[in-house]
């Protein structure tokens, strides 16, 4: 198995859309931030298939030879300017979604929206066990440090050098907003009949776009069997076909590696949405006893930091219609484990270390999954 690195730098504003139907009872449309990751899984079987435009009629066959593409790994790069240092100075940043079982204080929250503050500090949430009636279905919650008041941020976003800090349990760390590497920018527009060329009464829409800035970079690694692509070119990616530049190179392969001879209980922090068949539960755990497996492991869920689920489908280019809509588990949640038997460490992060554990389209980059200590 080959691995490869494409970066893409997007020389447009570009548009995500979300899941809500864009028509005449809906006419604005707003650009979401990250897309889903079949968005990105599509842009690179376009790019094999616009360099061998005869192997098209083999996409979504047993023949197709983009069948092998695995998305491993998500990250957007961005340079930072550290205002602390003297005149300042850029350092380059590789980002994840922030977990969602790490929350800011309040008053850090409240400073960021009165004065467009990019960073601070996370605090991580811990692990308390229910000794109050409760309806939540797990015997554990998470709160955060005692007499600490705290917030979610929705739009956060932490550094590959600090997921090694995370996944090994320490309290806080750096986070930064999004607003280090995108801006918002609008677009007015109003639709044109095909047939007389004349605008439509009432059509007026809006779209929202993103503007990457600092030097930004979509990183995606991806596994194939050794196809052939081209080192550099144009692609078009999210709506109205904008123009992105890309590079392919061979990538190495650094798993993390965390330092632990036991992982009696332990947490999986998604870095991508996640589909499983049983809606926010992973479909090898019990909704009743909240026992089973996960990746042939026997565990038994503590307790999940979960967002809004996220509707996750798409457009079937070769048949000319909708592809099947899921609910997804968003970015950034996290589920706690507890091993039902001994555990081998090294068996846990082997089978979930920076691998999908989505249960639907894992190919595509769905539930990428790191695993840490609690």
């Amino acid at each position: 198995m080959s691995l490869k690195l494409i970066k893409i730098n997007p020389l447009d504003p570009i548009l995500f859309r979300d899941g809500k139907p864009f028509n005449q009872d809906n006419l604005v449309a707003t650009s979401i931030f990250p897309p889903l990751p079949s968005v990105y899984y599509g842009a690179i079987r376009a790019i094999y298939f616009s360099t061998y435009p005869k192997k098209l009629e083999k996409a979504n066959t047993p023949d197709d030879p983009t069948r092998s593409i695995k998305i491993k790994k998500v990250y957007v790069k961005t340079k930072y300017i550290e205002r602390n240092k003297k005149n300042g100075k850029y350092k380059d940043l590789l980002l994840l979604p922030l977990p969602k079982d790490c929350v800011v204080e309040k008053s850090i929250k409240k400073s960021i929206e009165r004065t467009g503050k990019k960073t601070g500090k996370v605090q991580r949430l811990r692990l308390k066990e229910i000794d109050f009636p409760s309806s939540n279905p797990t015997k554990y919650i998470l709160t955060p440090p005692e007499n600490m008041k705290v917030e979610s941020l929705s739009n956060g976003y932490f550094s590959v050098d600090d997921l090694h800090k995370y996944l090994t349990s320490n309290d806080t760390f750096d986070f930064y907003t999004d607003d280090i590497f995108k801006i918002q920018e609008g677009k007015i527009g109003i639709s044109i009949d095909r047939n007389t060329g004349i605008v439509k009464e009432g059509q007026l829409y809006k779209l929202t776009f993103n503007r990457f800035i600092n030097d930004t970079e979509i990183h995606i690694v991806f596994s194939d069997d050794g196809l052939d692509f081209p080192q550099h070119g144009l692609m078009k990616l999210g709506g109205e076909s904008k123009v992105s530049e890309y590079s392919i190179e061979e990538f190495s392969e650094e798993k993390i590696e965390l330092n632990t001879k036991e992982l009696k209980r332990f947490k999986v922090y998604l870095s991508t949405p996640a589909i499983f068949k049983n809606g926010w539960l992973p479909s090898g755990i019990d909704e009743n006893t909240l026992e089973g497996t996960i990746k042939g492991i026997k565990v038994k869920l503590l307790t999940a930091a979960i967002g809004r689920p996220i509707m996750a489908g798409g457009f079937d280019m070769k048949k000319r219609e909708p592809k099947p809509t899921y609910w997804a588990v968003p970015h950034g949640s996290v589920y706690y484990f507890e091993c039902l038997e001994k555990c081998d460490p090294k068996e846990i992060i082997q089978k979930i270390q920076e691998e999908s554990i989505s249960e639907i389209n894992p190919e595509q980059g769905f539930g990428i999954a790191y695993v840490g200590g609690v």
